[in-house]
Formats: C-alpha cells, sequence, structure tokens
C-alpha cells in the first residue's frame, strides 16, 4: 500500500486527487493553509494542484518537500517506490 501526506502551507490550494485511479472528492476543493490530509490507497495517488508550490508531499514517511518551487499548476504520480513523478496524464 501507499501512504500520501499532503500538506498546503504558504496559502490557499486547489487540489484533485485520484486513489488507484478514482477521484476522491473529499480531497477535491481548495484547502487552506496549514491544512494536512492522509490519502491511503493500494497502488497509487495522483495530486493535481492548482499551486504546487504551497503543496509538500509525504509519501510512506519519507518527506518531497513541495511538488515544485513555482506555483505551477500540474499532476504528480506517487506508487511509493520513487519520488514523486509531474505528468500530464491527469
Amino acid at each position: 500500500g501507499i501512504q500520501v501526506l499532503v500538506e498546503i502551507e504558504g496559502g490557499p490550494a486547489t487540489l484533485k486527487i485520484w486513489r488507484d485511479g478514482v477521484v476522491d472528492v473529499r480531497f477535491s476543493k481548495t484547502f487552506q493553509s496549514g491544512t494536512t490530509l492522509k490519502i491511503d490507497a493500494n497502488q497509487t495517488v495522483w495530486v493535481w494542484t492548482g499551486v504546487a508550490s504551497r503543496t509538500y508531499i509525504t509519501v510512506n514517511g519519507v518527506a518531497y518537500g513541495q511538488l515544485s518551487t513555482s506555483a505551477i499548476t500540474g499532476s504528480w504520480r506517487m506508487d511509493g517506490t520513487s519520488p514523486p513523478k509531474k505528468s500530464n496524464d491527469h
């Protein structure tokens, strides 16, 4: 399995989260700075964020920090075997 912690810092960020290929509506909205989300999945977690520089990721206990130092939008795939990978698939 995979456990992803998503932390929002520095201002609000809109997220859309897929767990094992299915959108999880509980985690697909705008979150305020200081929010921490815990997402569990069997194989993969995808995170689309409207502000990558405010979106911090920890996967299976390994902190990777910001998804980007720029305030870009994008989607990142996590499978627990490597750092988050930016992708255009979602």
